[in-house]
């Protein structure tokens, strides 16, 4: 049995696999998870959505972009230093990163929402309540949508509460699995 949990791209195939594989998943830790349709994203995922855009995005990107995609992940923008903004670009410079951005932001894997109360594991969604990529109203539809399920909204973080709120978010999930949700 696995304790399952993914943030962000990772809650969704996270939670994709408690729905084909629910007999292999003890437990589902969401964390600021891709689930739910939305109007609008962010800069560099709008502008990877246009043809030609998409072409140079996959070639070329400028660290500048990194810096300011960063401001969109954190909310506390002390955590941008200039070593996080140099570790993201050299690992999207890595081969095939820039082409595999462009091509998984183009995925439809918004989708399958409908399917969210068919979860029957007991899920922790944890949230950052400034998200400016997956908004605090899709952790609440999670929390809906999923039967039993906890909700801990982090105030004042952004998409990663692990990193904005790293004692936070760690003692939030020690209690529930200590809960006995396992």
């Amino acid at each position: 049995m696995l304790i399952g949990s993914g943030s962000s791209l990772g809650g969704r195939i996270a939670w994709d696999y408690a729905l084909q594989y629910p007999e292999q998943v003890k437990t589902l830790t969401l964390i600021d998870a891709l689930g739910y349709p939305q109007a609008e994203w962010p800069p560099a995922i709008q502008l990877a959505q246009y043809p030609v855009i998409d072409t140079i995005m996959a070639n070329f990107l400028p660290r500048a972009v990194f810096k300011a995609s960063l401001r969109d992940l954190y909310h506390k923008n002390f955590f941008i230093s200039n070593e996080l903004v140099d570790r993201y670009y050299e690992l999207a410079l890595r081969e095939g990163n820039l082409q595999a951005f462009t091509d998984r932001v183009k995925a439809t894997l918004d989708q399958d929402s409908s399917r969210m109360p068919e979860i029957k594991r007991p899920t922790l969604i944890m949230w950052g309540e400034e998200d400016r990529y997956f908004p605090v109203a899709s952790a609440h539809r999670f929390h809906k949508d999923i039967e039993g399920s906890a909700l801990v909204v982090f105030p004042g973080v952004g998409h990663l509460p692990m990193e904005e709120a790293p004692l936070a978010s760690a003692n939030a999930f020690l209690d529930f699995v200590r809960s006995g949700s396992q």
